[in-house]
């Protein structure tokens, strides 16, 4: 999808600001094709592409992004949703968050700025998580546990292994029962600083809500032991305390550490499957992170 395609469509846009410019947005994991808006008297806008196909389900992320909104969360603003069978594709336009990438921000700054930031993100955390109300009640122990299993499977007929991985397993055998009965609530999908946009040491804004769904809210979690606290201890430190009102208890800690142990060998796959390239990277990480965490008692991690 070409930048031409994306300002075809922006120009059927009804914006407030006419757009003068499009630029391509190569940032992020996602599938989704991203484009900033340039307008001569603001920010700008948004414009995010994904295949016809999903259309449905990225209606439905459109719509749970004004009710975050709404909830006062820091987040973009959901401004028009459409489909193009032209070019195969639908989108939605949000607002333009100007700002740095935490992951590449947090380095610079300071101890008690990094805390800070990670204070910030656990407070929006709060409000994400009960922005939007459920439904129903998710099964997080048949929906997670099968998905561990075939992760342990795939991970397994690839031999892919890693030092540490019967201990993590054993954890993950011996605690799934936690999630029997869990609560359900609203979930980024990705919450990490990558993520996050800061202005300075200030949260600017959440992003990239494309892998929200619901289920047990520790769960957003996990990816703190990738790339939150390997990047700042002080920032995923201040995370949970804000986001716990105090030190996490232990229940949260089991919980914490059961999906931290079950996602090690799907991190393997996704990487493989996806970035091959990446591989021994991933590896090392992964190891790292095993290494660094309590998969005994599920107490806290190292970096706590």
């Amino acid at each position: 999808m070409n930048t031409d395609v994306a300002a075809r469509i922006a120009s059927t846009l009804d914006l407030s600001q006419p757009v003068v410019g499009v630029e391509f947005l190569d940032k992020g994991y996602s599938f989704d094709r991203k484009f900033i808006l340039h307008t001569a008297g603001d920010d700008g806008f948004l414009l995010r592409m994904s295949d016809i196909e999903e259309a449905t389900i990225r209606r439905e992320e459109f719509e749970n992004l004004a009710k975050v909104r709404q909830a006062a969360v820091k987040c973009p603003a959901a401004l028009q949703f459409g489909i193009s069978e032209q070019y195969s594709v639908c989108y939605m336009v949000l607002s333009y968050i100007p700002g740095e990438c935490a992951e590449e921000a947090l380095p610079r700054l300071g101890p008690a700025e990094r805390y800070e930031v990670g204070r910030q993100a656990g407070e929006e955390l709060v409000k994400i998580h009960g922005a939007v109300e459920p439904l129903g009640r998710v099964d997080d122990y048949s929906v997670r546990g099968e998905k561990f299993t075939r992760m342990r499977r795939e991970a397994k007929a690839s031999d892919f292994d890693f030092e540490g991985r019967e201990r993590a397993e054993r954890y993950v055998d011996a605690n799934l029962h936690l999630l029997k009965n869990r609560p359900t609530t609203f979930r980024h999908g990705d919450f990490h600083p990558g993520n996050l946009v800061l202005q300075g040491p200030t949260l600017a804004g959440v992003i990239d809500f494309n892998r929200s769904d619901f289920g047990d809210p520790i769960d957003d979690f996990y990816k703190t032991a990738w790339f939150g606290a390997p990047l700042s201890s002080e920032y995923a430190t201040g995370l949970l305390i804000a986001y716990c009102s105090g030190q996490p208890d232990a229940e949260f800690w089991r919980l914490y550490n059961l999906y931290v142990a079950a996602v090690l060998p799907a991190d393997l796959v996704w990487t493989h499957n996806l970035y091959p390239d990446q591989l021994a990277r991933s590896h090392a990480l992964v190891e790292r992170i095993a290494a660094t965490h309590d998969f005994e008692a599920g107490g806290p991690p190292k970096w706590w």
